[in-house]
């Protein structure tokens, strides 16, 4: 963990840039802050630019949450507020002097300001916001000019709203450490004159939080302000910088088409990988959705695909902290986030560990079970605003322990988590041929999308070009699905075509599903369907008008198309299994 140290590089050129001295000065008088602590006796008298520091009054900038937002929030979210307080009771402990705390919008310029954040003045116009490790202090004139880095967008990879003001609460570091050297010197007066810059950058502790949409945020009225990654950021505020790396439906494993690795929050998190000091990773919840069948090759799929995004992670950063956190608790029955990749997820702390990683484990799983539960996850996997929020709180817990050094964890026990049944297959009849000569379900797997609709009335009519099934008896058929049962009905014609028209329809047949498949292959037995020369078969609902979808097959240069500009899956365009006789 980095450690936060006060900005003081700019000390060493104190003779040159700044003066202390044993002659003391008279104060003209106090005012009061909004809030302050019972002060030392004052030690040193601070001038800024010649003038008295019992003149100022420190200026504070405007939250850049809206009043929308305030009302959103269960805790105080003006923190140039809560900063600008901060150094009125830092300055009365040093100097004794009590200074005014006033709003820019509410207080008429001055003169003599100490300005917190990027103000409506003039003077507070060079802060660079984006870049959130920079504190900026500066003398301009009669002013001081206090602020930092706090918009970092530049840093999520898709423009997120998300604040940091962890850099202008530090500013003030290297103004204390200033008027402390002078004490120490011995000085009873310290002096700041017109251009005297105390700007260097904060060593934040920094998270950076990759996931889904659960970690982006879906489902809560302001993704920007209630993920659990902007709630930790409020609550972690004064040390620590959030990183919201949360892609809405990405998996793990980079064979599914919808992987994490492919997304520009992994470009981002490539780029600043080295700022990173732990990585909470909570990825697979869409993996058991997207494969249901998880036949014994997916386990390897997964851990592998993990082990590449950890070392896209570690090659640029060695000491990163690697936090695996499991699927979230899931009340509903549609495959997310599986037992069985729980208990892959267990696995990983020490698959990582083993390579060298400094990884540990959170078990999201049971926090939320335990902590957000049912009521908060309104649509049964993705939680409101009160859910997020509880996690927010629940992940600031583990990270004050691993800054602490105290953090340890236990395992969970997966009841469940056994390896899936492969799906049934159809029995081919005998002497029957794979008339594509593939094996369909390795180049488009189940998990590459949704395979339902192409038989609704109404969907996308599919047939293959080059009339590859002419001259055939088609005795078995094999579709991918998400779901069929024992008894669905699905339709397939026997059709002539020239691009674009089907110019005839010799035959519609329906299919009869022979057994039910909760995620697998839905198998059509006992069909002689003829497909004589000149003819192809043609899947779903009939329709004259024909546009080409996914051109080929690379490795057999067939072609697929369909009608009405549908968008189609490609695995659920190609994936189809069909074998007949001459």
């Amino acid at each position: 963990m980095k450690k936060l140290l006060p900005v003081l590089f700019l000390l060493a050129t104190l003779p040159l840039l700044f003066a202390c001295t044993k002659t003391p000065a008279t104060t003209t008088g106090t005012t009061t802050a909004d809030t302050q602590q019972t002060p030392d006796p004052a030690t040193i008298e601070l001038f800024i630019n010649e003038n008295q520091l019992a003149n100022y009054t420190i200026v504070y900038a405007k939250s850049p949450y809206d009043a929308r937002t305030a009302r959103s929030f269960t805790t105080e979210h003006d923190f140039f507020k809560l900063i600008a307080n901060d150094i009125a009771n830092r300055i009365y402990a040093q100097t004794g002097v009590a200074l005014p705390v006033r709003k820019d919008t509410a207080t008429e310029e001055g003169a003599f300001e100490i300005l917190v954040g990027p103000t409506n003045r003039a003077e507070s116009d060079p802060i660079d916001k984006l870049d959130v490790y920079k504190t900026y202090v500066k003398v301009v004139g009669s002013k001081l000019v206090v602020g930092g880095g706090y918009d970092s967008t530049f840093y999520t990879g898709n423009l997120k709203t998300s604040y940091c003001f962890a850099s202008t609460y530090h500013a003030w570091d290297a103004v204390e450490a200033f008027l402390s050297a002078c004490i120490e010197d011995g000085s009873d007066a310290a002096y700041l004159p017109d251009g005297s810059d105390l700007s260097g950058r904060a060593s934040l502790t920094t998270v950076a939080c990759i996931g889904d949409s659960i970690t982006e945020g879906y489902l809560a009225s302001d993704w920007n302000l209630h993920s659990y990654p902007a709630v930790l950021q409020r609550i972690l505020w004064k040390d620590h910088l959030i990183i919201n790396l949360g892609n809405s439906g990405r998996t793990m494993r980079d064979d599914l088409g919808n992987h994490y690795r492919g997304t520009a929050q992994h470009t981002a998190l490539r780029r600043h990988a080295t700022l990173f000091d732990y990585a909470l990773i909570m990825l697979g919840t869409n993996d058991s959705y997207f494969d249901r069948t998880w036949p014994s090759t997916s386990d390897e799929l997964y851990l592998s695909s993990a082990d590449k995004l950890v070392k896209d992670l570690t090659d640029k950063n060695k000491d990163v902290q690697v936090v695996v956190m499991n699927c979230p608790v899931y009340y509903g029955n549609e495959g997310s986030g599986s037992p069985h990749v729980r208990a892959l997820q267990n696995t990983l702390p020490d698959r990582l560990t083993k390579q060298g990683v400094n990884a540990t484990f959170f078990d999201m799983h049971k926090f939320t079970a335990d902590k957000v539960g049912r009521a908060n996850f309104p649509d049964l996997l993705h939680p409101n605003d009160k859910g997020y929020a509880i996690m927010g709180e629940g992940v600031s817990e583990l990270i004050l322990a691993l800054d602490a050094g105290t953090y340890e964890y236990t395992l969970p026990e997966v009841e469940g988590g056994e390896l899936l049944s492969p799906p049934t297959r159809v029995e081919i009849a005998e002497g029957a041929e794979n008339i594509l000569g593939l094996d369909l379900s390795e180049v488009y797997p189940l998990s590459s999308g949704k395979y339902t609709g192409w038989h609704m009335p109404g969907t996308p009519y599919l047939f293959m070009d080059l009339n590859v099934f002419s001259g055939y008896t088609i005795t078995n058929i094999e579709i991918p699905v998400v779901s069929v049962e024992k008894g669905d009905k699905y339709t397939v014609s026997v059709v002539k075509y020239s691009h674009p028209k089907v110019t005839e329809t010799l035959k519609t047949y329906t299919l009869t599903a022979d057994y039910n498949a909760g995620a697998g292959w839905a198998g059509f037995g006992g069909l002689s369907i003829e497909v004589p020369e000149g003819y192809t078969l043609a899947f779903g609902a009939a329709s004259d008008t024909l546009i080409p979808l996914y051109v080929t097959v690379p490795t057999t240069g067939y072609t697929f198309y369909g009608c009405n500009n549908n968008s189609i899956n490609t695995g659920a365009t190609l994936a189809f299994n069909v074998y007949g006789t001459k």
